[in-house]
């Protein structure tokens, strides 16, 4: 995925969507996010909302707190979009959680 896609896919997407925020909020309490900027980027995240961000602080969190190891663009299984709600568990076995319980259930 562009950067510029994963930029608009981490604004919410109505006024009641916080599944990014509580994402990131994740990533913080599991201490997943790594160094002083991306952490502190990840705090104004879940207190002031992604639309806080500058552009630098944007591009630096999708760089450096997202990517490599914290964002899984689709299901490794069948392919689709992992939702930012399945994320966290995502990261540990690149599936979706439909895929996770089928396979779960074999």
């Amino acid at each position: 995925m562009q950067i510029e896609e994963l930029k608009l896919r981490m604004h919410e997407q109505s006024e009641h969507d916080s599944s990014f925020v509580d994402f990131v909020e994740d990533l913080l309490k599991t201490e997943r996010l790594d160094g002083k900027a991306v952490m502190g980027i990840g705090k104004k995240i879940v207190s002031d909302g992604v639309k806080s961000l500058s552009a630098n602080q944007l591009e630096t969190f999708i760089k450096y707190g997202l990517y490599p190891y914290n964002y899984i663009e689709e299901c490794e299984n069948c392919g689709s979009s992992i939702p930012w709600a399945e994320m966290l568990f995502a990261l540990d076995d690149s599936y979706c959680d439909e895929c996770r319980y089928k396979l779960e259930k074999k």
